[in-house]
């Protein structure tokens, strides 16, 4: 953190053209806002003065290859297009001990999916990153929830889903745990718009009937996921027989 003096950014010495890096063989162009922020970080500006929607614009996601091994990164910002590539993900389940799971409403100002309800919490492990530690990060950043206990339920669960041309693939490993829904939930307003706690046993009902139904509005993922966790030997031990 800065104490003594400010630092405009402007004034640092950034060339106007981007810079260009290679990754097994992909070359990848960052953006003039990219670079100009990695300059802040050289120059001792702490991460305090960019927001997260700063933090959001150079952000990178995993690329993957069809056996799921990484390939390369990529900028989060510009990945999601008609033709998205494979990339790494996860996903997140969250229950209270008493039948009910945790769900967000999506920003508004998301890229896929703004305003629709989802399971707890999404994210992508950042290049280099584990599992487990990604996703206590996104749990932190997206509800401010810290010291969740998860395990992996779903070690190889992958999709695809279409949004008004966007085309989402990922390789989404889904994690579980437990949180009180006593819990105060201090949700990141630029990541989610609302939280509710809803019953499990009809939104996991739901993700196989077909034709309308109370929770039809919810994100695919979320759907397809909850279809595979009803099977799931680690969630019917984490819920017990009367899940």
């Amino acid at each position: 953190m800065l104490k003594d003096k400010q630092i405009d950014p402007e004034s640092l010495n950034v060339t106007k053209a981007g810079y260009a890096f290679k990754f097994a063989d992909l070359d990848f162009h960052s953006s003039k806002r990219d670079k100009k922020m990695r300059a802040w970080m050289d120059a001792g500006v702490g991460v305090e003065m960019m927001t997260s929607i700063d933090m959001k614009k150079s952000e990178r996601v995993v690329l993957l290859d069809e056996q799921g091994q990484a390939i390369g990164s990529a900028l989060k910002e510009s990945v999601h297009t008609a033709d998205t590539p494979l990339h790494s993900a996860l996903s997140i389940f969250l229950f209270d001990g008493m039948g009910s799971m945790l769900v967000q409403r999506r920003a508004l100002l998301k890229t896929t999916w703004p305003g629709v309800w989802s399971n707890a919490c999404c994210g992508h492990p950042a290049p280099g990153e584990d599992l487990m530690t990604a996703a206590s990060r996104r749990l932190q950043q997206e509800l401010g929830l810290e010291g969740i206990s998860l395990q992996v339920a779903l070690p190889h669960f992958r999709y695809q889903a279409k949004w008004e041309g966007l085309l989402e693939n990922e390789m989404c490993p889904v994690l579980i745990g437990t949180c009180p829904s006593g819990n105060s939930i201090h949700f990141n307003t630029d990541e989610v718009l609302e939280v509710d706690w809803i019953p499990w046993q009809p939104f996991a009902a739901a993700s196989v009937a077909r034709g309308k139904n109370a929770y039809d509005h919810f994100s695919p993922w979320s759907l397809m996921e909850a279809r595979q966790l009803r099977e799931s030997s680690a969630l019917q031990a984490l819920l017990g027989p009367v899940s």
